[in-house]
């Protein structure tokens, strides 16, 4: 999985690559990387997951701002954890399988998955389980539709799909996108971060 902004307004097979694009995508990551990182550094946790954290870039930009904080990055794929810990030495990944984590309960202050929930056709099972490795809070985000859609469509991409990025099984809006944060977790805040979308949420009392 992707821990960075996936599908159209980006390269689908490189994560690192889509943030060399300039123009109009530029500035929306951009954008989307300032939101993200001002409320992981608003939250001041001293351990921090980045689940599915593909290569590592999220991790990468979590470690500029929280300089003192032990940052761990976990990703099914091999060769996406090989190139994670070339690119961040000094942090912290695992191979694992978000839907069985190798971490114990409340492991970690912060959970941080972005641009992973609509790739997994049982995302809440998924959610369940990156609740049960947060002591704190859990940030989440996801593509905000019908908005990324129209944006890939608009863009000429996926035209045959209606702007649907291949590999994408939610699409989800702001209140679907609650309700099932809301089954697993407490949402607190909303965010907006178009053509993304996040949600703060913290674990109920076991």
């Amino acid at each position: 999985m992707s821990s960075t902004p996936s599908g159209g307004f980006g390269q689908e097979t490189d994560n690192v690559a889509k943030y060399q694009h300039g123009g109009v995508q530029a500035r929306l990551l951009a954008r989307f990387r300032r939101r993200l990182l001002s409320e992981a550094s608003g939250l001041a946790p001293g351990r921090v997951l980045d689940a599915g954290c593909g290569e590592g870039m999220v991790s990468s930009w979590l470690r500029g701002v929280l300089p003192g904080a032990e940052i761990t990055g976990v990703d099914g794929r091999p060769e996406a954890v090989a190139a994670y810990r070339t690119a961040n030495p000094s942090l912290h990944a695992r191979e694992g399988d978000l839907d069985a984590l190798p971490f114990e309960d409340g492991a970690f202050d912060l959970v941080v998955c972005t641009e992973v929930l609509e790739h997994i056709p049982d995302a809440p099972r998924t959610l369940r389980e990156l609740t049960r490795v947060s002591s704190g809070h859990l940030l989440l985000t996801v593509p905000h539709e019908p908005f990324f859609r129209a944006g890939n469509f608009a863009a000429g991409r996926y035209r045959d799909r209606w702007g649907s990025t291949p590999g994408h099984v939610h699409h989800w809006g702001r209140r679907g996108f609650l309700r099932m944060v809301a089954a697993e977790a407490e949402p607190l805040r909303w965010l907006g971060m178009t053509p993304w979308q996040g949600v703060v949420a913290r674990p109920r009392p076991r």
